[in-house]
């Protein structure tokens, strides 16, 4: 057992110290998320499509929701000691399953637009305000590093993707795993079994060639899974394009700075997607040649602070 402060160590480990002080907040968080819970189930039963008020009150009841789990997941995870990167992913993934899941059961624009509002402006507001600021340094602030934007650029990115899309379509449903399971999967992989790293060129984040590798076998497998039943094209061919567009956006995650890549790839994927198989193939070919001509600093010096 470690008893040192979470995200101290470089593994999972789980803290008595900071299960004591945090069990409460953790408890009384989950005990709360039962009204929200409830709240949604109710307004899912008696579901009113194109009520603008109904719509407002499921986005507002999913935000809180999220607020609940945003809470609880991260305090689990310093008690178990997660690296600083690890807890923000947490908390980017419960943003993401958020805001597609009320695209999802509500159908509704009006809801994904007010879901994606109310977060953006939690997001202003933690960094203004006493105690949500100091939840937000223990979950999304990274120490020694200035703060991107990140967590302010998702919802509006999800958001403005579901606009360009026209609604919760195939694409969008492609662009939302990409940026809420690749972009997590790169970070993970890339904090604890990173080796072999890389700078692009002018910009201060340092990217690791295990990370991207985990982003485009990540937004491979999403595009497999949502792109395949809508091509017409043959198999092998539909397998080729869905792994040059995965290495289309694992070359915009790279070269996006300060959290760009949250708005950035969610629009990219979406309008990629929705082009034929040729013209996206060239189109992510250039692409990827053109970023990674880019890339310099290789590799970068062992030892050096990296993103990922």
């Amino acid at each position: 057992m470690n008893s040192s402060l979470p995200g101290d160590s470089v593994g999972f480990c789980f803290s008595r110290t900071a299960w004591k002080m945090m069990s409460g907040p953790i408890r009384r968080h989950a005990a709360w998320s039962v009204i929200p819970m409830a709240a949604l189930a109710l307004l899912s039963f008696y579901r009113t499509p194109g009520s603008m008020a109904w719509s407002l009150a499921f986005a507002c009841v999913a935000v809180l929701l999220l607020y609940c789990t945003y809470v609880v997941a991260g305090l689990i995870a310093l008690v178990y000691g997660a690296q600083p990167e690890v807890r923000r992913k947490i908390v980017h993934i419960c943003v993401g399953a958020t805001i597609v899941g009320v695209a999802l059961v509500s159908a509704s624009t009006a809801a994904v637009v007010s879901a994606c509002t109310g977060i953006a402006v939690w997001q202003v507001l933690s960094r203004r305000f006493k105690g949500p600021s100091l939840l937000r340094s223990l979950l999304l602030d990274r120490p020694g590093q200035s703060r991107g934007h990140g967590e302010l650029l998702m919802p509006l990115g999800l958001g403005c993707s579901f606009l360009v899309a026209g609604g919760a379509t195939a694409s969008w449903l492609y662009a939302s795993l990409v940026l809420i399971l690749a972009d997590a999967a790169a970070a993970i992989v890339g904090t604890y079994w990173a080796r072999h790293r890389y700078r692009i060129a002018g910009g201060a984040s340092v990217k690791s060639l295990e990370g991207s590798a985990a982003f485009v076998a990540a937004a491979w497998f999403a595009g497999l899974v949502f792109l395949l039943a809508e091509s017409d094209i043959g198999f092998w061919m539909a397998m080729a394009w869905t792994l040059l567009l995965a290495c289309m956006l694992a070359a915009c995650e790279a070269v996006c700075l300060r959290g760009w890549d949250n708005f950035v790839l969610p629009l990219v994927a979406v309008f990629a997607a929705s082009l034929p198989g040729r013209t996206a193939s060239l189109a992510c070919l250039l692409i990827v040649v053109l970023v990674f001509a880019l890339a310099s600093s290789w590799p970068v010096p062992a030892g050096e602070v990296r993103d990922r």
